[in-house]
C-alpha cells in the first residue's frame, strides 16, 4: 500500500490536485522570480546607476539569507501543524498574503537598504508558502507518478517567470502597477489550491510543539546517514549556481554585450523567456514521462546537467539576439529535463516521509545557496570600472554545473 496521504485512484481527485498545485506554483513564481531578474536590477540602476552590480548583489544576498532561513523553519512548523485546514494550507495562505504586502516595499525603495529589506521580507514570506507547496508531492503522489507530477511542477518556474515578465513589460516603468498586478494574480492562483485541493492532516499522536532545538535541526539532514539525499542536494546546488548566474545577469548581459537599449532590453528578456519557457515545458513533460516509463532517473539528470554546463559558456560566443536565442533553446531543453527528473529523484530519496516539508525545506537550501554565494563573487566578477566580466562568470558557471551533473553518479538507491 502506498504510504502517501491523499493518493487516490480516482482521476478527478488527481486532476484537481495537479491543476490547483500547478496554478499555485505558477502564481508564487510569477510574483517571486521576476524580481531578481528584472525588477531588482531596474531598481538598482535607479538607486545607484554607477554601482548597480553592488546594489543588486547586496539586495540579493540579504534576500537569499531570508530564503535560507524560511523554508526549513516553516517546513518544520508545517510538519507539526494540526488544524481543520490541514498541515500545509495555513502556511501556504499566510505566506502568500504576507508576500503580497512585502512586494510594495520593493517598488517604493529609495536606498540600497530599503531595497534589500523589501526583497528579504518578500523572499521570507513566499518561501513560507513554498515550504507547504513543496511537501504536497511527497504527501500525496504515488511513486509511479512522480515523474509526471515532478515534470509538471518542474516547468512552473519558467511559466511563472514568463507571466511575471509579461506583466513587468506591460506596466514598466510603473513598478507600483507591476506589483499590484502580480499581487492580485498570486492571490487568486494560490487561493484555488487552498479552496479546492485536499491537504494532508497530521496523524493522531504526532502533534508536538516545535522547540528551538527542532527549529535549529531543521537546517540539517545528516549526509553521512542519508548519503543519497546529500549527493542530490549537492548536485542541485551546483547546477543551480549556473542557472542563477544566467538569470541574475541576463538583463545586464543584453545591455552590455548585445548592445540593447534600456527600452529594448525588457522586451528582449521577455522574448528570451518565452523561448526558454516553451522549450523547458516540452522538455520537462517529455523527459518526466520517459523517466517514469523507463524507471530511470540518474541518466536523465546527468545528461541534462552536462547539456546545461555546455550551454552556459556558449553564451559568450553570441554577438546578436538571434544567436543568443539559439543558445537559450539548448539551455531550455537541458534545464527542463534536469529540473523535472531531478525533483522525482529527490522525492524518492527523502529520509523521512513523515517530515517531508522539513526535508524538502533542507533540499530547498540547495536552491538558495547559489543566491547567497553569487553575490560574494561580485568583486571577482567586476572590473575596476564596474564592468562585469562575463567570460569569467559563464566559464565558472559552466564548470560548476558540470560538477553538479557528475555528483549524481554517487546516488545509489535510485537507478
Amino acid at each position: 500500500m502506498d504510504e502517501r496521504v491523499g493518493v487516490s485512484s480516482l482521476g478527478g481527485r488527481n486532476v484537481t490536485l495537479g491543476v490547483t498545485l500547478t496554478v499555485a506554483f505558477v502564481g508564487i513564481w510569477l510574483a517571486l522570480l521576476p524580481y531578481p531578474m528584472m525588477i531588482l536590477p531596474m531598481m538598482a540602476e535607479r538607486i545607484a546607476p554607477a554601482d548597480k552590480a553592488s546594489v543588486l548583489a547586496f539586495a540579493l544576498g540579504v534576500g537569499a539569507v531570508a530564503g535560507f532561513v524560511a523554508q526549513p523553519v516553516f517546513g518544520v512548523l508545517s510538519d507539526h501543524t494540526r488544524g481543520r485546514w490541514g498541515m500545509r494550507k495555513p502556511w501556504i495562505l499566510g505566506g502568500m498574503l504576507a508576500g503580497v504586502g512585502a512586494m510594495a516595499l520593493i517598488v517604493t525603495a529609495r536606498t540600497s537598504w530599503q531595497l534589500a529589506l523589501g526583497w528579504a521580507l518578500t523572499a521570507l514570506a513566499f518561501n513560507a508558502t513554498l515550504s507547504g507547496l513543496n511537501a504536497v508531492i511527497p504527501d500525496q503522489v504515488s511513486r509511479e507518478k512522480l515523474g509526471l507530477y515532478s515534470s509538471i511542477v518542474g516547468f512552473t518556474p519558467p511559466l511563472g517567470i514568463l507571466a511575471g515578465m509579461w506583466i513587468a513589460r506591460e506596466f514598466a516603468p510603473d513598478l507600483a502597477a507591476v506589483a499590484l498586478a502580480q499581487g492580485g494574480l498570486v492571490c487568486v492562483m494560490v487561493l484555488g489550491f487552498v479552496l479546492f485541493a485536499d491537504d494532508r492532516h497530521l496523524e493522531p499522536g504526532r502533534a508536538c510543539a516545535p522547540d528551538w532545538r527542532m527549529l535549529v535541526s531543521s537546517f540539517w539532514t545528516n549526509p553521512v546517514r542519508h548519503p543519497d539525499f546529500g549527493f542530490a542536494w549537492l548536485s542541485r546546488a551546483l547546477v543551480l549556481f549556473g542557472v542563477t548566474s544566467l538569470q541574475t545577469y541576463l538583463l545586464f548581459f543584453l545591455r552590455d554585450r548585445l548592445g540593447l537599449s534600456q527600452r529594448d532590453a525588457p522586451h528582449a528578456m521577455f522574448v528570451c523567456l518565452l523561448v526558454a519557457t516553451a522549450t523547458m515545458t516540452v522538455s520537462a513533460l517529455v523527459f518526466g514521462r520517459l523517466s517514469d516509463r523507463l524507471r530511470r532517473r540518474k541518466a536523465f539528470v546527468i545528461g541534462a546537467g552536462v547539456g546545461l554546463a555546455l550551454g552556459l559558456p556558449a553564451i559568450l560566443a553570441c554577438a546578436s539576439l538571434p544567436q543568443f536565442l539559439a543558445v537559450v533553446v539548448w539551455i531550455g531543453i537541458a534545464q527542463g529535463a534536469y529540473l523535472a527528473v531531478d525533483l522525482a529523484l529527490v522525492t524518492e530519496v527523502l529520509p523521512d516521509r513523515n517530515a517531508a516539508a522539513k526535508d524538502m525545506g533542507v533540499f530547498h537550501l540547495a536552491n538558495v545557496a547559489p543566491q547567497m554565494i553569487l553575490p560574494l563573487c561580485t568583486p571577482w566578477l567586476t572590473a575596476s570600472d564596474g564592468a562585469i566580466r562575463y567570460g569569467m562568470l559563464f566559464g565558472v558557471a559552466g564548470g560548476v554545473t558540470l560538477l553538479g551533473a557528475v555528483v549524481i553518479v554517487f546516488v545509489k538507491s535510485v537507478r
